[in-house]
C-alpha cells in the first residue's frame, strides 16, 4: 500500500485514464469483471418531483419505464416521519422525504410493507428526517411494528438510524434489522454548515464501529460535492471507513435541488467524483463499491455512470439510458438487471465471502 498522501496526490493529480485503468484491475481482481444494474424506487420518484434541474427533459423516462415493468416492485423506501425533519440540511430542506412513502404510522407502515410483500417485494428501508441531534425520528414507538413486519413477512430490512448510541444500534439488531445506513462525512466545516450539526466527526466514526461491534451491516453512504459541490472530506471519509471490516460502501452525488440554495450550483465535476471513486477503490480494494440511487440523473448521469464502469464500481443504480448498457457490452462486462436497493445485491456477488 502506498503511504497515503503519496496516494491522495496521486489521486488528485495523475491522468485520469491512468486512475481509472488501475481502479478498474483492482476492481475487476477481486470481484471478476461484473458490475449489477439495480433499478430503485427512488428514483421513480425523482421523475415524478423533478427533484434536480430538469430533470424531466432530461430522464429518458420510457427506458425507466420498460425496466421497471419488467422486474419486481423496487425496493421501497418507506418514511416513517412523513414531510417533517428538524435538521432541513442545505442540500434537501426536506425535499427528498417527498420521494418516500408516507407512513407516519405503525398502522400505515405495516399495511404498506404487507401490500409490497404481496407484490413481490423482497425488501424495505425505513428512513426519515432527522432530530436536531442528528438522529433519524424513528423512535421506539415503531419498534413493536418492525419485529411484527419481520416476523410475518421475513423481508430484508434497511434503516436510517442516524448518529445513535450504541444502546441504540442494539436495540435496532434486536428487532430484526439487517443493517444500517449512515451518512460518512469527512469534514467538521460541511457537517456544520450544510447538516447544521454541532458534534464531532468521531460521532460518526462511533456509529459505524457500534454497528459492526454489535454485529448487525453497515452501509455507509458518502456524498460526493455535498459541500455546495465541492469536493471537501470526502477523501477524509474514506480513510476513516478504511479503519473497520465493511463490506459495502454507497456514493451519492449533490442533487442541485429546486426549493435549496443549492438549486442553482452545478452538480459535480464528473472528473472530480471519478478521482474519489478511485481513491475508494484503492483505500477499500476488497469493499463492494455502489454508485447510489440519489444522483444527478439524464445526460449528466449518462457520462457519469459510464466512467462508473471503467473505475470499477460493482453497483450502479438507476442507469439513465441504455448507453450503460451498451457500455457494458462494448467492454465484455456481464451484467444484470434487478429491483433492488445498495443494501441488497442482485445475486451476482453473494458467492463472495468478504
Amino acid at each position: 500500500m502506498e503511504p497515503i498522501q503519496n496516494l491522495r496526490k496521486k489521486c488528485a493529480e495523475a491522468p485520469l485514464y491512468e486512475l481509472l485503468g488501475e481502479a478498474q484491475a483492482v476492481s475487476w481482481k477481486h470481484f471478476g469483471k461484473k458490475v449489477e444494474l439495480y433499478y430503485t424506487y427512488y428514483q421513480d420518484r425523482v421523475t415524478k418531483h423533478q427533484f434536480t434541474k430538469d430533470a424531466k427533459e432530461r430522464y429518458k423516462e420510457e427506458f425507466i419505464k420498460k425496466i421497471k415493468n419488467s422486474l419486481n416492485p423496487a425496493t421501497p423506501i418507506l418514511g416513517l416521519s412523513g414531510f417533517n425533519c428538524e435538521l432541513r440540511c442545505e442540500h434537501c430542506k426536506g425535499i427528498n422525504l417527498m420521494g418516500m412513502h408516507n407512513v407516519s404510522t405503525t398502522d400505515k407502515l405495516y399495511e404498506a410493507v404487507k401490500l409490497f410483500h404481496s407484490q413481490g417485494t423482497k425488501g424495505i428501508l425505513l428512513s426519515a428526517g432527522s432530530r436536531k441531534d442528528g438522529t433519524t425520528l424513528i423512535g421506539p414507538e415503531f419498534n413493536d411494528v418492525i419485529m411484527k413486519i419481520k416476523k410475518e413477512f421475513g423481508l430484508y430490512i434497511g434503516l436510517h438510524a442516524g448518529y445513535v448510541s450504541r444502546d441504540r444500534v442494539r436495540e435496532i439488531k434486536g428487532l430484526g434489522v439487517d443493517s444500517i445506513l449512515i451518512d460518512v462525512i469527512g469534514d467538521e466545516e460541511t457537517l456544520l454548515d450544510v447538516y447544521h450539526l454541532k458534534i464531532p466527526l468521531s460521532i460518526i466514526e462511533d456509529v459505524v464501529r457500534f454497528t459492526i461491534e454489535e454485529g448487525i451491516d453497515v452501509i455507509p453512504h458518502i456524498c460526493i460535492g455535498l459541500n455546495f459541490c465541492k469536493i471537501k472530506g470526502e477523501f477524509d471519509a474514506i480513510d476513516m471507513l478504511a479503519k473497520y471490516p465493511i463490506k459495502y460502501v454507497t456514493y451519492i452525488i449533490l442533487e442541485p435541488t429546486p426549493g435549496t440554495p443549492m438549486a442553482d450550483l452545478d452538480p459535480p465535476d464528473p472528473a472530480e467524483v471519478l478521482r474519489v471513486l478511485a481513491y475508494s477503490r484503492f483505500r477499500l480494494p476488497r469493499v463492494l463499491h455502489s454508485l447510489g440511487c440519489i444522483r444527478p440523473i439524464g445526460r449528466y448521469g449518462e457520462q457519469i455512470e459510464s466512467l462508473a464502469l471503467q473505475v470499477g464500481c460493482n453497483r450502479i443504480a438507476g442507469i439513465s439510458s441504455e448507453l450503460t448498457l451498451v457500455k457494458c457490452d462494448e467492454a465484455g462486462i456481464e451484467f444484470n438487471l434487478a429491483s433492488y436497493c445498495c443494501m441488497i445485491g442482485n445475486g451476482m456477488f453473494d458467492h463472495l465471502k468478504i
